[in-house]
């Protein structure tokens, strides 16, 4: 049995009218007949209507110089790919090749019309230049497709060629400013063969290599098999697969781990993987890009691209109350004068939702909010009770809590009417090729699945896995290779090779501030914590759950990204995003930043800034309190501005080095946190000349701490800080059982 709408059916007849050549469809309409190796592979059954409309659309946008002489080349060549080539793509072809003339007005008057941006370029130290430009849709098809033939993986020599695809198209580009200009040569010796070896002069007069009628064919050929993207060429430099392999090494040299799986994402492909360790130690399994990982908090990701699915179809507003269009509970401000929590506070974690919802479950193994495998998970309406009462005015302060996203996944399943777990299969896995990917611990990934495990003063230890009542936040499991094809539309404003989540222009407004208490911190996107690297925008989301970390770093301009994910290994939670964000930084051409020394210090201004900022949130939100606990302090130390945080982490509490950070800004610094793996940090301060509550913020995590008015003294601060201090430890350890570390990243 099958079904076949009147639609699908017209196009069939219709098709097969022209194959046959009569001329007419069964409406009397006139109809072209079909190019013959089109109608031979309808009649055989290779090819469908819709790749018919296609290829033959291909083949008849071929100028008419290149169809003279070589229609019938390219119509088998485009025959030959349409029994393996959705109609999209073939359809794309055909435009492009319309715009390709190389006997016609090159380029054409039109395409000059259209503006271009000025090229981005660096020079770097070793010889090698990068550089990204956005010449326009047509101009950038055409420059790319005339780089294509030049731009082909070299063949013979010592050995394959490592080139990425960014280095082989820098390479072109060099060669054709070569070709343009003989005498050229490259400034520096030893990038002589970054510039691409020059074609031997012809002595018969005739073309070179490359050039002219004789290699169309060829170039035809190969245009339909590279991967070019209409409208931009990168530039970027590549490193090779040696280079990468030898960064993971050094990296496992610093950072221990009993598995690690580590990605790169390079113009929608997985361009390099590294599996190290195992899966399970018990079975030996090694990981590799199958193996499935839980991801905990870059479920939330997920989830946001969900909401913004339904804000696309019209079915939900980002800034009208998110009460609006939940139906299992609700969001419940203390008091009637507070503006309502919308979709966007709770996307950007400012909704005013605490990090703990009960006080009495806060000292629970990992928060109360999981249960063991197996058993039932209660709905979100009767953990909280039909009602989830908000801490703080909405819009007003940062608080990272898995409520939030756990929230946006009620909503998603309120207002699409399908549970959270089949509506991900069908409108995100599914669309994007992501096959061992699931919400669920189902039969499609239970056999690929990593066990996890703590490192401890005897060795790693196997944790024992529970499942979360904030699904939505932390739920999902997925392997490397899956996760690539998610990067890889985030890369691609909303799609990968397989199909497409998110307009565009949605997914870029997904990774624009839209929580940013001060210009000078990037802030936050919609669930994406932004970044700045050396000038090159990026995103993060790191996932932490007992046994696992994961994170995902994406330069979305660059179109490079990096994933990172192990099943074992000593606070990860703190270096896996900084070397992630690290290798990133090398692959874009950012420079890492550094304590400046080269700043004077400016003691005048020190008065405003010295003090105590307590922290806004909750006692009980103690995942927040382990880290900042009772806020923090600026103080003279040894005649170095110093901040430090009331914190029981011992590091923390000794404070850090307040260097300047920026020639025109007297409130901007940096801390150096190298010795903990994290690189260095921004920390910039707001002073409020009317009320003195000078505001303190810090580029990790967007959280404002405002001074305390009206200062204790030194003695009394101290010890309020250490009383705090005591208090969130003996918590922790209540909370914290032996070789478990706190989970719900």
């Amino acid at each position: 049995m099958f079904t076949l709408n009147p639609a699908d059916a017209r196009r069939m007849v219709v098709a097969h009218a022209r194959a046959r050549g009569s001329g007419v469809a069964p409406s009397g309409a006139a109809v072209d007949a079909l190019p013959p190796r089109v109608a031979d592979e309808l009649t055989a059954g290779g090819i469908g209507p819709e790749h018919v409309e296609a290829t033959r659309a291909a083949v008849e946008a071929l100028p008419p110089s290149a169809a003279a002489r070589d229609g019938a080349d390219a119509e088998r060549i485009l025959c030959e790919a349409a029994t393996t080539t959705r109609p999209g793509p073939l359809a794309r072809l055909g435009r492009e090749n319309a715009r390709l003339d190389p006997d016609g007005d090159f380029p054409r008057d039109d395409l000059l019309e259209k503006p271009m941006r000025r090229p981005q370029v660096r020079q770097r130290p070793d010889g090698v230049a990068s550089g990204l430009f956005d010449p326009g849709g047509d101009s950038g098809a055409l420059l790319t497709n005339s780089l294509s033939p030049l731009a082909v993986p070299r063949t013979g020599g010592a050995g394959p060629d490592t080139r990425g695809r960014a280095r082989r198209y820098g390479g072109a580009q060099a060669e054709v400013v070569r070709l343009a200009a003989p005498d050229a040569t490259c400034e520096r010796p030893a990038a002589t063969e970054r510039c691409g070896p020059r074609h031997p002069a012809r002595t018969d007069g005739g073309p070179r290599p490359g050039r002219g009628r004789s290699t169309h064919r060829g170039w035809a050929a190969r245009l339909l098999t590279t991967r070019s993207r209409p409208g931009r060429l990168d530039l970027m430099p590549q490193p090779n697969q040696a280079e990468l392999t030898s960064a993971v090494g050094e990296l496992l040299n610093r950072r221990p781990a009993v598995g690690l799986a580590l990605g790169v994402v390079s113009d929608g492909d997985l361009e390099f993987f590294h599996g190290h360790g195992v899966a399970d130690i018990a079975s030996g399994a090694p990981v590799t890009q199958d193996t499935v990982f839980r991801i905990a908090s870059i479920t939330k990701t997920f989830t946001a691209v969900a909401v913004m699915q339904l804000v696309e179809r019209g079915l939900v507003d980002l800034d009208a109350p998110a009460n609006d269009h939940l139906r299992s509970f609700r969001l419940v401000p203390p008091s009637s004068g507070w503006p309502p929590a919308t979709v966007r506070h709770l996307l950007t974690h400012t909704s005013g939702v605490p990090e703990t919802v009960h006080a009495s479950r806060s000292l629970k193994y990992v928060f109360g909010e999981s249960v063991a495998l197996g058993r039932p998970l209660p709905t979100l309406a009767d953990y909280y009770r039909g009602g989830l009462r908000l801490a703080a005015r909405p819009g007003s302060a940062f608080t990272y809590t898995d409520h939030n996203f756990a929230t946006l996944g009620q909503l998603v399943e309120d207002v699409s009417g399908q549970r959270l777990d089949s509506y991900f299969h069908e409108h995100v896995f599914q669309p994007l090729g992501m096959t061992s990917t699931d919400l669920l611990r189902s039969d499609r990934i239970r056999p690929h699945l990593a066990t996890g495990y703590t490192l401890g003063r005897h060795g790693p230890k196997p944790v024992t896995d529970r499942q979360w009542i904030t699904t939505a936040a932390s739920s999902i499991y997925s392997s490397p290779r899956d996760m690539a094809r998610y990067v890889a539309a985030l890369l691609g404003g909303g799609a990968n090779e397989h199909g497409r989540v998110l307009s565009p222009a949605t997914l870029a407004m997904m990774f624009q501030p839209q929580y940013q208490p001060d210009p000078r911190i990037p802030g936050m996107g919609l669930a994406f914590s932004r970044f700045d690297l050396d000038g090159h925008a990026t995103v993060e989301h790191e996932g932490i759950l007992p046994g696992f970390n994961s994170d995902i770093f994406l330069a979305p301009q660059d179109r490079t990204g990096v994933l990172a994910f192990t099943n074992g290994a000593r606070q990860a939670m703190l270096w896996l995003p900084a070397e992630v964000g690290r290798l990133l930084g090398d692959l874009i051409g950012a420079r890492e930043e550094r304590v400046r020394t080269d700043l004077a210090q400016r003691p005048e201004l020190w008065g405003e800034l010295c003090g105590r900022y307590p922290f806004p949130a909750p006692v009980t939100d103690l995942r927040a309190r382990s880290m900042f606990g009772a806020g923090a302090e600026v103080f003279v130390r040894r005649g170095e501005l110093t901040v430090r945080l009331l914190s029981p982490v011992p590091a923390a509490y000794r404070g850090f080095t307040l260097h300047p950070d920026d020639e025109n800004d007297p409130y901007a610094f940096r801390i150096d946190l190298e010795n903990y793996g994290i690189g260095t940090a921004r920390v910039v301060f707001a002073p409020d000349p009317d009320t003195a509550r000078t505001a303190l913020l810090f580029e990790l995590f967007p959280t404002t701490l405002r001074r305390k008015v009206g200062q204790a003294s030194p003695g009394g601060r101290v010890a309020d800080a250490l009383r705090g201090a005591a208090r969130t430890a003996r918590a922790m350890r209540r909370n914290r059982p032996v070789n478990r570390p706190p989970g719900g990243g």
